[in-house]
């Protein structure tokens, strides 16, 4: 990062250099589909390669949402652009696609979906159960999982038209080990079900399919900008979504340990394991202080002091962004007002 202290010239950048432009406070404000779009896109290409070169982790469902919704953004990118909704909305329906936005907030769902109704997964899967003397091969049926309930149909069609399950497991208190081999493609599952009479062993396997394919069919309605939007959401719901990690050690404390920082926190981590060891709020916080002749930063908090070198960068930069979030929770709802550049320098830069 450059030092925002100083100009881009202080710092040696020329006419005809290249800069790699990216958002360092993760803090988006109204992002309006209707009046923000470059900066929908500017976010949604650095979450992007955020994700693809595994900055951020997220499990294999997270990973297939986002390459369906991405394909989804690819396919509607290379089709002509007139309108995001085919036809011109009227004033009326602008503000209220907007105060929509608002209430939903940042972290809405593609989809809110019905709150009332539990998750499930669904899937086609083959089966078998294990005989001794017997030779068996796999059958394919339409898996649910729900509510501790395994419910085993013949067809995806036959859950849709209401036939009761084939089979019915309950899966409380059943034991689950995974079995998988990269070399041979081969991933399943092995149940092991508490029954009437002891334990009933199940066998399952994984088809291969193109599932990006698959999920790109619910998001496939979705115009350009708000597919972007999906995507930005989705990516802010990760778990370690907006965490900027610093090696430190802390005041006497012979090992390195990790600081996360984040819009609203700093939190101290285990270096080796990436488990918290404590959370400071910045609603706690009463002030933040730097030496910088011997390079130590001490965060004073209502419920004591964080007092820490740091090892894997100059410590100004930890001093940003601390500063850099206090000065966004700052920021008022009125969307016309102006920038204090003064008081930014002064949270950020370290100046009296």
């Amino acid at each position: 990062w450059l030092n925002s202290s100083m100009s881009i010239m202080e710092q040696g950048i020329r006419e005809f250099s290249t800069l790699l432009l990216r958002y360092k406070f993760y803090s988006f404000y109204d992002l309006n589909p209707k009046l923000d779009q470059v900066r929908i896109n500017q976010i949604y290409e650095q979450a992007k390669w955020e994700l693809l070169n595994e900055e951020i982790d997220c499990t294999e469902v997270e990973a297939v949402m986002f390459a369906a919704v991405q394909l989804q953004v690819n396919l509607t990118s290379a089709s002509p652009q007139t309108d995001e909704t085919g036809e011109e909305e009227d004033d009326i329906d602008a503000a209220l696609n907007e105060l929509q936005m608002t209430l939903e907030g940042p972290n809405a769902n593609l989809s809110s979906g019905d709150i009332t109704q539990g998750p499930e997964l669904s899937d086609y899967l083959r089966y078998m159960r294990p005989r001794r003397f017997i030779l068996k091969g796999f059958k394919r049926y339409w898996f649910v999982c729900k509510d501790l309930q395994l419910l085993c149909y013949k067809s995806a069609d036959d859950r849709k038209s209401g036939i009761p399950p084939h089979h019915k497991f309950n899966l409380k208190s059943c034991e689950v080990t995974p079995d998988v081999n990269l070399q041979q493609d081969k991933f399943g599952i092995r149940l092991e079900i508490p029954e009437d009479g002891g334990m009933t062993e199940l066998c399952l396997r994984c088809d291969k399919t193109n599932r990006i394919l698959e999920a790109q069919t619910n998001v496939k309605d979705l115009p350009l900008i708000e597919a972007k939007l999906g995507y930005i959401r989705a990516w802010q719901n990760l778990p370690w979504f907006g965490v900027h990690l610093f090696v430190v050690r802390f005041t006497n404390q012979k090992k390195d340990e990790l600081l996360g920082v984040t819009n609203n926190r700093i939190m101290r981590m285990d270096l080796n394991t990436g488990d918290h060891i404590k959370t400071w709020r910045f609603s706690t916080m009463k002030a933040w202080n730097v030496n910088w002749e011997i390079k130590h930063m001490m965060v004073q908090f209502e419920e004591g002091n964080a007092i820490f070198s740091v090892i894997s960068a100059d410590c100004k930069v930890v001093h940003e962004f601390i500063g850099g979030y206090i000065f966004l929770s700052m920021r008022s709802k009125e969307a016309n007002q102006s920038l204090n550049e003064d008081m930014f320098h002064k949270l950020t830069g370290g100046q009296d």
